[in-house]
């Protein structure tokens, strides 16, 4: 999953994953938490697939990357 969210940084594929890291280190969080936070949401987007028989959501994972540090199963 790691290597997955450095590619995705790396790349600014989505874009919404490199700004995601950059939010979460100005708010403070370590590489290490931003990563698994980040982690957190494309294992969701992932999970929410597997479960649906949907195809990948690209604007849905972009909403929860943006709602970080708020995880996606944390809807309140």
């Amino acid at each position: 999953m790691y290597a997955t969210v450095t590619r995705q940084i790396e790349s600014n594929t989505p874009p919404a994953a490199a700004k995601a890291m950059k939010r979460l280190r100005e708010k403070g969080y370590s590489d290490e938490q931003a990563m698994g936070l980040i982690a957190a949401a494309l294992s969701h987007e992932m999970t929410t697939v597997m479960k649906s028989g949907t195809t990948y959501n690209a604007a849905r994972y972009a909403k929860s990357l943006d709602r970080l540090p708020k995880l996606p199963w944390n809807k309140g």
